[in-house]
């Protein structure tokens, strides 16, 4: 096995892992030492591990009657599982329909924001901004969290690395004609209600262009 930190999350992520928790912090079986999981990525929590059960000679033993997850740590070990049955592979698939919005393919399937992105928040991105302060040019850098993709723009709104951000929380929401090659964009002090009703609206982008 090796650390996650060793993976890009292209090589994990959409893929069933076998894994061992964090300085053996496992309260889920304690005969197990190694567990099988799928990774994926939860646009609001990050790189995300939701246990299957623990893996012991060669066995899956599942609990039907609990759902475990385990969020990014730098010190999860694992490596590819490659041997998932049918009832593991549906439950691949209900988790990418219920946590893999339609909208976030563009962004995330793009390899050239790859060195912009967080390792345990893979589709927030730091993104340099250029300002201007009492007449000196100068620039800095902004973390994005992406909230909707439309018209080839990017909707995102400004973060802490790895913030959690609850729907009264005021913040400020960034519209991304193509940042790697023009680097053009419009901010805006919303909360997240706002932001959810515009990017849930038919014509979200008729909204940004009264800013």
């Amino acid at each position: 096995m090796k650390r996650i930190t060793e993976y890009s999350f292209r090589d994990i992520v959409g893929h069933f892992v076998k894994m061992q928790f964090p300085n053996g912090r496992n309260h889920i079986d304690p005969e197990c030492e190694d567990f099988i999981a799928y990774v994926y990525i939860d646009t609001e929590a990050g790189m995300t591990l939701e246990i299957i059960g623990g893996y012991k000679d060669g066995q899956v033993r599942r609990d039907p009657t609990s759902s475990n997850k385990l969020r990014y740590s730098d010190d999860i070990m694992l490596e590819l599982y490659e041997d998932p049955d049918d009832e593991m592979l549906e439950t691949s698939e209900f988790i990418e329909e219920n946590y893999t919005p339609d909208w976030i393919g563009p962004v995330r399937n793009d390899e050239r924001y790859d060195p912009y992105r967080d390792k345990a928040f893979p589709d927030d991105l730091l993104i340099p901004v250029n300002t201007i302060i009492d007449g000196e040019r100068d620039h800095e850098l902004l973390w994005v969290r992406p909230v909707q993709v439309r018209d080839n723009n990017l909707l995102g709104i400004t973060i802490e690395p790895g913030q959690v951000i609850e729907n009264n929380s005021p913040v400020m929401i960034v519209e991304i004609s193509d940042f790697i090659e023009d680097r053009k964009f419009k901010i805006s002090g919303m909360t997240m209600d706002m932001i959810k009703a515009v990017c849930e609206s038919d014509d979200p982008q008729s909204f940004f262009r009264n800013l």
